[in-house]
């Protein structure tokens, strides 16, 4: 078995201990829901690597827009049709994922674009970590892209971390 079948086992068994909910009740269920989804980034960060796409696990987040409990997040560059800056994607368990802008501070505000799995696609509250993959890598710039991004940003070009002219958390994730 491979890193993204051992992480996506292991996350499928801490859904089952957090209750399936993405908020769940007390400490325990709290936990065992930031470690399913903590493997689940795991996962998808290793399958976005294998089709050229540079992410990274982040860290626990909430996703203002669904109300989840706290869960793990990845960072990476969005795709130029999605503005093409730095990303960062809570991992909740569903059938469904937005993508945010890399925010300044700690708050994710208003999402970019929701990706949606394909509705035969899932089982039941579960979507294959290769459906999830598949589905986000669409909208992720993979390295190459995202280098010739890093050079325009440093020879004047689009700025990538909007309205601060900053790099923050931008390119460092594709190296």
């Amino acid at each position: 078995m491979g890193i993204i079948s051992i992480a996506e086992s292991h996350a499928r068994t801490y859904w089952e201990r957090a209750g399936r909910t993405l908020n769940p009740d007390g400490y325990a269920g709290r936990a065992a829901l930031i470690v399913a989804t903590d493997s689940l980034a795991t996962a998808v960060v290793a399958g976005l690597g294998e089709r050229g796409v540079a992410a990274k696990v982040d860290r626990v987040r909430v996703d203002p827009a669904i109300g989840s409990a706290e869960v793990m997040a990845i960072a990476s560059t969005a795709a130029a049709e999605f503005g093409g800056g730095p990303v960062i994607v809570p991992m909740v368990i569903g059938t469904s994922w937005r993508i945010y802008a890399a925010p300044t501070g700690d708050d994710l505000t208003d999402p970019v674009v929701e990706v949606i799995a394909p509705a035969d696609q899932s089982a039941g509250d579960w979507v294959p970590v290769e459906v999830v993959i598949t589905s986000l890598a669409r909208h992720l710039i993979p390295p190459a892209r995202a280098t010739k991004a890093e050079d325009d940003l440093v020879s004047g070009g689009r700025q990538l971390s909007p309205g601060t002219g900053e790099r923050g958390v931008d390119m460092a994730i594709n190296r």
